[in-house]
């Protein structure tokens, strides 16, 4: 991996981090300090991944791509939409040429997010994803390109129906049965590529003590989250084959919130929820990533874009620093957008755009969670 700028003096922070203290870049360029416990040293993972909706990408790669040098020079991965390939009418296409040729002179890593997952009435679900999974990311072969990690959303809940009316889909043993048979298709289609599981995380109850801000998942299904993926766990194992990493989807709105929305005397803390999952991924010495991110669909901000993209990049920064104080270490962060706000992806240098929003996030969170030295 080529080197990234230094936004950090070590030095200093040797002295910080004793103290269980980070300083945050503030909107204005001020430090504040985030108090927080003393920092977990390990190589922390920063990736983008620009929305699909709306605005093409296109520009990133071609005529614009001095609009974002700082964002190319400092990110560890590029998520690409798996159907950005050959999207659908509500998608932007990804311009797979030009994406290939400069991911290649950058010597930018490439990341994937896959969600095809779908319900056949059990009847070999698994192995057609895998298909389907092939075939979208047959472009990056054919240009010489490798996926470092695929990101799957939601195959548990797609599979099984929960986010559906109804629940009409697989029971979970029959999903972390098909899950597996995706997976170990996947491990010898992308040899040597981490593959993970994305979870919506507020429409889930983790466990009973641990609920979602909004659970309508475990509801409609009577399944926790930490049950589902036990199920997926074994079952992978029993295949003889796993997964690397579970990412968690919880916008800053959600991570928020201290109450379940239909039942208000059940307490969320996302904080104690986040954790225990993390400590069920290190127990099973896998990875906890984080998407970061605020979602500007809500009412309060529909037809008025400049305080969307604005929220988008204030509060994508206010959350870093909030889990840096709650003493949440993901071992990746993912700056990522599926909405049409912000609605322009350039410039970095302002305009509250998303390269802006991701060049910020960046530098804070160097700042707060600086990597390990070499050899430490």
């Amino acid at each position: 991996m080529k080197p990234r700028l230094l936004w950090i003096v070590r030095a200093s922070w040797a002295a910080c981090v004793g103290f269980g203290l980070a300083w945050g870049i503030g909107h204005g360029g001020e430090a504040n300090p985030v108090a927080g416990p003393p920092l977990r040293a390990k190589p922390y993972q920063v990736g983008i991944a620009p929305s699909h909706i709306k605005k093409s990408t296109a520009p990133l790669f071609g005529d614009r791509v001095g609009d974002w040098e700082e964002v190319r020079q400092s990110i560890d991965f590029y998520k690409v939409y798996s159907l950005q390939a050959v999207p659908p009418d509500w998608a932007s296409r990804l311009p797979v040429d030009s994406f290939a040729a400069f991911v290649k002179k950058h010597e930018i890593a490439v990341d994937a997010e896959f969600g095809d997952f779908r319900f056949n009435r059990g009847v070999g679900e698994g192995k057609a994803a895998a298909e389907r999974a092939r075939a979208m990311h047959a472009w990056l072969g054919h240009r010489g390109l490798k996926l470092r990690a695929l990101h799957l959303d939601g195959p548990i809940r797609r599979l099984m129906g929960c986010d559906r009316e109804g629940n009409d889909g697989l029971s979970l043993e029959q999903a972390a049965e098909e899950i597996a048979v995706f997976l170990s298709e996947c491990k010898r289609s992308f040899p040597g590529t981490q593959v993970g599981l994305i979870t919506n995380f507020p429409n889930w109850h983790y466990t009973a003590e641990h609920p979602g801000m909004l659970g309508s998942w475990t509801e409609r299904s009577g399944v926790h989250y930490h049950d589902a993926l036990e199920a997926v766990y074994k079952a992978t194992h029993d295949k003889g084959t796993g997964f690397d990493f579970v990412e968690v989807d919880c916008p800053l709105n959600y991570y928020r919130a201290t109450k379940n929305r239909t039942d208000p005397t059940r307490h969320v803390d996302n904080a104690s929820k986040f954790k225990a999952l993390q400590r069920w991924c290190e127990e099973r010495d896998l990875e906890f990533w984080l998407v970061v991110n605020y979602d500007t669909n809500p009412q309060k901000v529909a037809g008025k874009s400049k305080l969307g993209n604005r929220l988008f990049h204030d509060e994508t920064l206010a959350y870093i620093r909030r889990l840096r104080k709650d003493g949440v270490f993901p071992d990746c962060f993912t700056i990522q957008s599926w909405y049409k706000l912000p609605e322009e992806h350039l410039p970095e240098d302002g305009g509250y755009s998303f390269m802006h929003t991701a060049r910020d996030s960046i530098r804070l969170i160097r700042e707060l969670y600086p990597q390990a030295d070499e050899g430490r």
